[in-house]
């Protein structure tokens, strides 16, 4: 991890959990990596369990689902989820 990258984690990421969403662009995809990661590659997951894979985090865990699909670290389709392995954001 290179130091910005900690940087940014150890301002937003207390106790392992996210505390504040960036609003900036760069520490936000940062951010979104790092939840991303809770994700392994080839699995399929139902949106409940997406669900309580976030919950708890600062924001509610349908704005972080939201979050990552739209800046393309999960796909989805018919409620069914998936890390995308390579994403163009």
């Amino acid at each position: 991890m290179n130091t910005e990258t900690q940087k940014t984690m150890d301002r937003f990421v207390k106790d392992g959990r996210l505390c504040q969403l960036p609003k900036k662009h760069a520490p936000r995809l940062v951010i979104l990596s790092w939840l991303a990661e809770s994700f392994e590659p080839g699995q399929r997951y139902p949106e409940t369990r997406v669900n309580a894979m976030l919950d708890g985090h600062a924001l509610d865990y349908a704005a972080l689902r939201r979050l990552l699909v739209d800046y393309g670290f999960l796909a989805r389709n018919h409620g069914i989820y998936w890390r995308v392995e390579s994403r163009s954001a």
